[in-house]
């Protein structure tokens, strides 16, 4: 009997997104079975549907799902981390990827069990390197390192906008709002009801690299005020210097 590795994929609903399937998966798991044809005859047993593993595109509004599947090798890199168990670096319990895929958790790396233990470390480690900065003089803000920046976000369709402040690079924090905005926010409710080409990110301001919390707030909420951004745009609350 062999091993075989699948994924049942939903269509995701929006096309701003570089796949057109979502993630993760409607269901992963392992099945075993004498070659790739009955495993597919026995996922869709258990499913009690056929499922496409090709689809062409302009097919893709006819087919919710898609099927993906492929033999797990001992030495491959699927059977190597979703089966093999890993150590948490937060609590030292031993887990496996596969498992987190069919419990769908928030968190599918090897490196933590859990989205509660990567969460907690994550904090743990910004909170030591924000302490050293402190202790070094720097000011550690938004853990950026370039000239702090108000930006604005418009919606060409609505003519609405989002005001927003970072000392990050500016194309990377239109990739966080884009690609990796989980909120519940009317800013990023609206985003992911629409398409990415529906809007326009520019700088609108630069402040000097020395210019601290307070003053780029302050910079913020002018320019919250002056597009009224609250009332007839995105942004759910004034500007703060947390």
């Amino acid at each position: 009997m062999k091993l075989f590795y699948y994924k049942i994929k939903g269509r995701r609903q929006h096309s701003q997104y570089h796949s057109d399937w979502d993630f993760p998966p409607v269901a992963t798991n392992i099945i075993e079975a004498e070659n790739k044809k009955q495993a597919v005859t026995l996922i869709e047993e258990e499913y009690g549907r056929k499922f496409p593993q090709r689809i062409l595109r302009e097919d893709l509004g006819n087919e919710p799902f898609l099927l993906s599947i492929k033999e797990l090798h001992p030495d491959s890199f699927e059977y190597v981390e979703l089966l093999t168990e890993h150590t948490c670096k937060n609590c030292g319990i031993k887990h496996r990827r596969i498992d987190k895929y069919a419990e769908k958790t928030q968190y599918y790396g090897s490196d933590y069990c859990s989205w509660g233990c990567y969460n907690y470390d994550s904090i743990r480690i910004k909170e030591e390197i924000q302490r050293n900065l402190l202790g070094e003089g720097i000011r550690p803000d938004f853990g950026g390192i370039h000239s702090p920046m108000i930006y604005k976000i418009t919606n060409k369709i609505t003519n609405q906008s989002y005001i927003g402040k970072t000392t990050q690079a500016f194309t990377f924090r239109w990739y966080q709002h884009v690609f990796q905005n989980q909120g519940s926010t009317k800013f990023h409710k609206a985003l992911n009801t629409s398409n990415v080409t529906d809007w326009i990110f520019e700088i609108i301001e630069v402040l000097p690299k020395e210019a601290g919390e307070k003053e780029i707030s302050e910079r913020e909420q002018y320019y919250i005020t002056k597009f009224d951004t609250i009332n007839n745009g995105y942004n759910s609350i004034s500007s703060t210097s947390n």
